[in-house]
């Protein structure tokens, strides 16, 4: 691979000298070599080796000049934002013009193999074994950094809830986190404007010290006050959710009601706050509530499996996007299977090998996989996106009197 550039540029890129501009051609070179050849990193805690996944730490470290490091991340990035994972391939189609071999959709396992094949990382590799073996079609992956030692990867059937804690009373409270086995729930389909409509309701609350969640649209200052206050003094159990007016929320109440089984107190069904909260009937009850970090998950003891699979079925007949990601996300919310993996802080290189297998994995899986000449394979639905960004990036590169010469490998 080489890259060419004439003696005078013209104006509008004087700037671009010999000096900064041809090693933009190494740098590409070098990124196309993580795939054959393992690169070293030293650390505090050992070496640890990189590889594709770590394509955008081993352009960060590279030789070349900020300028030439600078253009090559403009591509890698604009392949990532049409396919998140796709950035790592830049180098490789770029150096291969001949037309792929087609070989469409494979097994999980072949794509699993193929997904941690650029993975350098021994532990990263063992981390991401666990991984799959727990992995499933309708499982929902989440990858942290912690403060832990050691990886630690949780499954659970907590379904979240897009509502928040209404800001005012997490502030009163600290932010502290709130774990309730049977909180009964109340789900209002508007705003608490005062004190006046839910104080019988906190009388009985204080008496019985059971635990409660109110979801609603909003509440007046006064109410957060009251509730923030009595919470933090150990009078009242009442947890107040804000669910807003937002468009990603407008079936919040229908997804609400369904995971707990209360019915919603709404002015448009003829009800009332005052005597709305105080109606038993319209409670719901969830199995457990938890608030952490500023995410909030629960359980239900209430069969989901008809309502997800409703969803499901209006999924797959919608052809508006914004409605498909819509119903995408409440069905990822109420999802029964959520495997949580938390990678130390101190070891980003895991986080990006672990980030890295679980798009190409997706992406292999949904897309299928196509094979390039002197090279291998490569995600379908990666390779289309990259190859019309790497063909722009080509002729941007021309325009300044540059000219890349390419190989595969």
């Amino acid at each position: 691979m080489s890259f060419h550039v004439k003696n005078k540029l013209p104006k509008k890129t004087r700037f671009l000298n010999s000096d900064n501009l041809p090693d933009i051609s190494n740098l590409i070179k070098d990124c196309l070599k993580l795939w054959d050849h393992k690169k070293f990193i030293l650390k505090k805690n050992g070496i640890k080796t990189m590889g594709p996944a770590n394509l955008y730490r081993f352009v960060g470290m590279h030789s070349s000049s900020n300028l030439s490091k600078s253009i090559w991340y403009d591509c890698l990035m604009s392949c990532d934002q049409k396919i998140p994972g796709s950035s790592k391939y830049a180098a490789a189609i770029l150096a291969n013009r001949k037309d792929p071999k087609i070989i469409g959709k494979v097994s999980s396992k072949r794509a699993f193999d193929i997904s941690v094949s650029g993975i350098r990382n021994k532990l990263s590799r063992r981390v991401i074994r666990t991984l799959f073996e727990e992995l499933s079609s309708k499982a929902v992956i989440q990858l942290l950094t912690s403060n832990d030692i050691e990886p630690i990867i949780e499954i659970s059937n907590d379904i979240i809830l897009s509502a928040k804690i209404d800001p005012i009373f997490s502030k009163i409270t600290k932010n502290s986190d709130i774990f309730y086995s049977d909180p009964k729930v109340i789900v209002i389909d508007g705003y608490i404007a005062s004190i006046a409509e839910i104080n019988r309701f906190l009388e009985s609350a204080n008496s019985s010290r059971e635990n409660y969640i109110i979801l609603a649209r909003g509440y007046h200052e006064e109410v957060s006050t009251t509730l923030g206050t009595n919470f933090s003094n150990k009078r009242l159990n009442v947890v107040p959710l804000k669910f807003g007016n937002e468009l990603s929320n407008i079936n919040f109440l229908a997804d609400a009601c369904a995971v707990s089984g209360a019915t919603p107190i709404s002015s448009n069904l003829g009800d009332t706050i005052d005597k709305g909260i105080n109606d038993l009937e319209k409670r719901g009850k969830l199995r457990m509530f938890s608030y952490s970090e500023n995410k909030i998950s629960v359980k239900s003891d209430l069969d989901l499996e008809k309502y997800i699979s409703n969803l499901k079925t209006k999924l797959n007949l919608e052809t508006q996007e914004d409605k498909q990601k819509l119903l995408s996300a409440r069905i990822s919310n109420l999802t029964s299977e959520r495997i949580e993996v938390r990678i130390p802080k101190s070891n980003d290189s895991m986080f990006e090998d672990c980030d890295d297998f679980i798009k190409t994995y997706r992406n292999i899986v949904e897309s299928g996989i196509l094979e390039l000449e002197n090279f291998g394979i490569v995600p379908i639905n990666c390779y289309i996106e990259v190859r019309k960004i790497t063909n722009d990036f080509r002729k941007n590169i021309s325009e300044i009197n540059g000219a890349i010469i390419v190989a595969g490998r």
